[in-house]
């Protein structure tokens, strides 16, 4: 039994997402976005023993995925799936971190 109470007023209201049907817990529907990027640039954001990508998994809660580099590539392709307020809370802490 999952009671959500907000705490100290600040917490997020989530009535207004009611009676939308199949839309995700927050409103909007699930959507999928790729990035491109350089493939020496995806260690710092996977981080070590994955543990980055794992803590921006969490607090953005998208599902992420990244794929290998393709054969003679310098880049490869982050998969972010989720809601539209997911995926820009993932992107903002992919670029935030990769720096």
């Amino acid at each position: 039994q999952m009671a959500y109470e907000p705490q100290g007023g600040s917490g997020y209201d989530y009535s207004y997402a009611g009676g939308r049907g199949s839309y995700g817990d927050l409103g909007g529907p699930i959507i999928t976005t790729q990035v491109t990027i350089p493939k020496d640039l995806a260690g710092s954001i996977i981080g070590k023993g994955g543990q980055r990508i794992k803590q921006i998994r969490h607090e953005s809660g998208a599902s992420i995925k990244i794929d290998e580099p393709l054969e003679g590539s310098e880049d490869r392709i982050i998969t972010i799936t989720g809601t539209q307020d997911q995926i820009q809370n993932a992107q903002y802490l992919l670029q935030n971190r990769s720096v």
